[in-house]
């Protein structure tokens, strides 16, 4: 949502230009959108979760090879793929190279939900944000293990990551599923190794789970063919990611 309304109640934009990769690599772009949905929840606080809008095209696309949203609400304490054609770099310096329009994939662990009493103590509290946080396989940069005692060193420094500028909106899917959507990254003061940029080691991010927000989703996106809707937040949008930083 904040894509499109920023920290508002309603879109900032009337027209919006989605490019898609069809089934055989080839890019599709379709300037123009039906209307812009935000999430009926959102409050334009990202603290509050629900940074979720579904965009509806003027007319359908083919050719899409579409992605069928999560259908549990399990995905916590298990790995997801992380997609995102925003900044990228090295753990140990974040994300300091400008996107170059290319998609890319790391992986990451959902550990704590938002209404974790530790996640309270730092002004979250629903169910429909999760956080994960960026180990490189010491304990150093365990910042769940270092800030609540939830101790895991990662899933190894040649495949964890996290999210740059640019990646909020993206997905993040589970068995190949979509399960939450990029919003924004939380830094700890002291605990992340390069605080002067996005996407360094330590650094914890949210992504808005889709699954308490189906029904509304599915009212929307309810054309027969997957290929007939996008979404910011379900699809591959580029926006600036919100860094925040917070006192543990």
């Amino acid at each position: 949502a904040h894509c499109v309304a920023g920290t508002g109640l309603t879109p900032m934009v009337s027209e919006i230009t989605v490019t898609f990769n069809d089934i055989n690599g080839t890019q599709v772009t379709v300037t123009g959108a039906n209307k812009i949905h935000l999430s009926p929840l959102w409050t334009g606080d990202l603290s509050d979760g629900n940074d979720l809008a579904v965009l509806t095209l003027d007319f359908a696309v083919s050719g899409i090879q579409g992605l069928e949203l999560a259908t549990g609400n399990d995905a916590l304490g298990k790995a997801v793929d992380i997609y995102g054609y925003g900044d990228y770099g090295p753990g140990g310096q974040g994300a300091i190279y400008p996107s170059d329009g290319k998609l890319r994939r790391v992986s990451n662990l959902y550990e704590v939900l938002g209404s974790d009493p530790a996640m309270q103590s730092l002004g979250y509290g629903l169910d429909n944000l999760v956080f994960y946080d960026f180990d490189n396989g010491t304990t150093r940069f365990d910042s769940f293990g270092r800030f609540m005692n939830l101790h895991d060193t990662g899933l190894g420094n040649d495949q964890e990551g996290s999210i740059g500028l640019g990646d909020s909106g993206g997905p993040s899917l589970l068995n190949g599923r979509i399960v939450g959507v990029h919003s924004f990254a939380l830094q700890l003061d002291g605990y992340v190794r390069n605080p002067s940029a996005v996407g360094s080691w330590g650094e914890l991010a949210a992504d808005a789970l889709v699954f308490p927000a189906q029904d509304w989703i599915h009212s929307i996106a309810h054309a027969p063919e997957p290929a007939t809707w996008a979404s910011m937040g379900l699809g591959l949008a580029a926006c600036c990611v919100a860094a925040r930083r917070r006192s543990a």
